[in-house]
């Protein structure tokens, strides 16, 4: 069945891959700046990205066994909300437990956006409209990587009151 908002799909799917992308790297230059808030070493302070890359590693195959056990599109809905939820907490943490928890729903979702949003992006378009489909995701997927340093260092300055060198 092909669907009248299908490239409004495709492209949402895409947005939430580069989010998800994202979210792993624009930490990084926080780091510091974690540990020293919750009096930390800096050691200790990369378990906030390590918490989001080990359950999202581990759990990468098995979430892909979901697309043929479950409905496709409620599944990836639930790990949208199960993602928006971490970030909360994550933003919300007044503790490092806290934020290691939000980190750790924010990887164990999108193990289930990166197997579950391929399917959705196919399932939504005709069959020869998916390389199309697969090339938008594809796309924007690796851009949230590649973006989440810079993003992290605007917000990192913005928060500190200090210039941005970007």
């Amino acid at each position: 069945m092909l669907y009248e908002r299908r490239w409004l799909a495709v492209s949402a799917i895409g947005l939430s891959l580069f989010l998800s992308a994202l979210d792993a790297t624009i930490v990084a230059l926080a780091l510091p700046s974690i540990a020293q808030h919750f009096q930390l070493s800096n050691s200790l302070a990369s378990a906030v990205s390590l918490s989001y890359a080990i359950p999202l590693t581990v759990l990468i195959l098995p979430t892909g066994d979901l697309v043929g056990r479950f409905r496709v599109l409620p599944t990836f809905l639930v790990a949208v909300l199960g993602f928006g939820l971490g970030s909360l907490t994550c933003g919300l943490a007044s503790s490092f437990p806290l934020l290691l928890l939000g980190r750790l729903v924010q990887g164990c979702c999108v193990a289930v956006l990166a197997t579950q949003g391929l399917a959705v992006a196919t399932a939504v378009v005709s069959p020869g409209e998916r390389g199309r489909a697969m090339g938008i995701v594809g796309a924007l997927a690796p851009l949230g990587g590649v973006a989440g340093p810079g993003i992290g260092g605007l917000l990192l300055a913005a928060s500190t009151g200090q210039p941005s060198s970007l």
